[in-house]
């Protein structure tokens, strides 16, 4: 393209070079301005021809090639085709005030993490951080964990906000209540926004691989 293009340039500057000696020569030899305009009409229907059609051509999309090609990429790739390390950072608080679920689980230790380019959370309730190498396990089935979900990425998402969503997703996937919310910071209005809110439920997606399982909204 950038050849012809060049091509194309050059071929229009001798054409416009041309056209300007005969109608010079022929305005000084008093051939008249008809033939001028003759002339000179010829000269810019060629050069429209050659040099601003191609440009109208190629602005047609504005992205390179490349560019077009790595968007289509990411916007078809699956969730069943992700793998690899999430991030997260440590949240804790002393453990005289752990958080309590009636199975008779606690923690006072919980990691906001992110996989994917997406806010992700633990599937387990082991105070592990979800080291490893992850994987897709199988697509997610809990609706309360999907009501949850949805409710969180409807809001705020403060890290209040997260605490509160990941303790109410352990209480769905282990079939139990909170029973104690300990020393967390979380609010009632914080609970209520995440176990009230009415954002419709979205999928997710359960990953495998590291200290614990973790899972992220999407299907397979």
């Amino acid at each position: 393209m950038v050849l012809w293009m060049s091509t194309s340039w050059r071929l229009a500057n001798g054409i416009l070079l041309i056209g300007g000696i005969f109608v010079q020569v022929w305005h000084e030899t008093g051939w008249g301005k008809i033939a001028i305009a003759v002339i000179s009409g010829i000269i810019v229907f060629v050069a429209s021809v050659v040099i601003i059609y191609p440009l109208i051509a190629t602005t047609e999309n504005d992205e390179p090639p490349d560019e077009q090609l790595e968007l289509a990429s990411l916007q078809s790739e699956l969730i069943s085709e992700v793998s690899g390390s999430p991030t997260y950072a440590l949240i804790n608080w002393p453990f005289e005030n752990r958080i309590s679920l009636s199975c008779s689980r606690y923690t006072s230790v919980l990691h906001r993490v992110n996989f994917y380019g997406r806010v992700a959370f633990c599937y387990e309730m082991n105070g592990k951080a979800p080291d490893g190498y992850y994987r897709p396990l199988r697509q997610g089935s809990n609706e309360r964990v999907g009501q949850y979900l949805a409710n969180f990425l409807d809001s705020e998402q403060t890290q209040y906000l997260y605490i509160a969503t990941q303790v109410l997703i352990w209480s769905a996937i282990y079939d139990s209540s909170v029973t104690s919310w300990g020393g967390s910071g979380v609010s009632q209005e914080h609970i209520n926004i995440i176990a009230r809110g009415t954002a419709p439920p979205v999928p997710y997606v359960v990953f495998s691989g590291g200290a614990q399982n973790i899972i992220i909204w999407g299907e397979l």
